[in-house]
This record gives C-alpha cells, structure tokens and sequence, in this order.
C-alpha cells in the first residue's frame, strides 16, 4: 500500500512538472526615433495659411460608444452628479484675449503657456501669441514647421510646454491613410525658449 502511495505521489508530482514552463524573463528595450529633423525658424518661413474650408473629423462617429437611453447604468441620478456650486472662488484672469476660431468639428483644441508665449494648437492648425495678448505667428497649418511634420495634417494636436527645459513640444499623430510617413506619433521640440524664432527639432 505505501509503495502504490508513493507511486501516485511521484506520479503527480512528475505529471505537474512536464506541464511546467520557464518563465521567460524580457530584458530592457530601447525604441529609437525613426528619424530626427532640424528645421529653421518659423520667423523666417513662408507659413502654410490654415484652411478656410469646413472640415467634419470622424464623419461616422467610428470608435464612439453607443449609447441606448435608458439601457445604461446607474438606473437612478449619478452619483457623481454635481449638486451645488463649488465654495472656493477663483481670481479673475490677468490677462483675456481671443485666440483662434476654427472650422473644423470637432475643434479638439489645446494650448501651453510658456514664459513670454502662448502656443494655441487645434484640429487643423496652430498660432502662438505672447502674453500681451498680440499674435506673432497667424493661424497656419502645423505642416509649416516641416521636417516629419511635412504634408502631415491628421490632427489631435497636443501642446505643451517644459517648464524644466524651457521649451514647447508639439506632438501630432500620423495615421495610414493619406500619410507620407507610416501610423507613428510626431514631435516637434523647440530648440529654445523661444517658439518663434529659436526653430524645432522634428521627430
């Protein structure tokens, strides 16, 4: 009897380790750029104008969620849902101008403000101000700043600024269709503090 026990328990114990695997272990990965670009001052450019034409983004709403009134959840008033005015009061804006109007839909818009600039960025186009409210570079085509970022006008631009670094960084998408490059993520660096005349780095 302890022998067929002892048997069985080797049994399974030899069964367990045939269904074993190794782990496999990744070590550390490096991605590099496809390519770095340096492009000159916008300062100096001719600027692609920004397009006077209506533009519908996502014209069949692809990739939104479908909602069906009354199907969702919670089945009573949101939680959430906020009640009353917050009590803690905000200072009224230094400084109040009007950027840019756009006519795409939808506009996506987004903006960073740097030391001496604004960078004001949409679906389509960007512009950049300074902090007297002037505007230094019109509404243009973010394909004027070149590099990788040549013949590229897909959209969802990002704007931010380094506060570190000092420096705006612009990122865009490339998608598949109707692009130069492969899908990849576009970014464009400022090589100093300042947006307009110090040129970018694209990558």
């Amino acid at each position: 009897m302890k022998k067929l026990l002892a048997l069985f328990i080797f049994s399974f114990v030899f069964h367990l380790h045939s269904f074993s695997q190794t782990k496999e272990v990744a070590g550390p990965a490096f991605i590099d750029s496809a390519k770095v670009v340096k492009t000159t001052a916008l300062s100096k450019k001719r600027l692609i104008p920004s397009s006077k034409k209506p533009k519908l983004y996502n014209p069949r709403n692809r990739g939104i969620n479908k909602v069906v009134p009354g199907k969702g959840l919670p089945k009573t008033v949101d939680a959430a849902l906020q009640s009353k005015m917050g009590e803690i009061h905000v200072k009224s804006p230094i400084l109040s101008f009007d950027a840019a109007v756009s006519r795409s839909t939808p506009t996506d818009p987004t903006g960073a403000v740097g030391r001496n600039h604004y960078v004001n960025a949409w679906n389509s186009e960007f512009a950049i101000w300074d902090k007297s409210g002037s505007n230094i570079i019109p509404e243009s085509s973010l394909a004027s700043i070149g590099g990788t970022f040549n013949n590229e006008t897909d959209g969802d631009r990002i704007v931010f600024y380094d506060e570190s670094a000092d420096r705006f960084v612009l990122m865009q998408f490339s998608a598949k269709d109707g692009s130069a490059t492969p899908p990849a993520l576009l970014f464009a660096v400022a090589q100093g503090s300042d947006p307009v005349n110090s040129g970018w780095y694209t990558y």
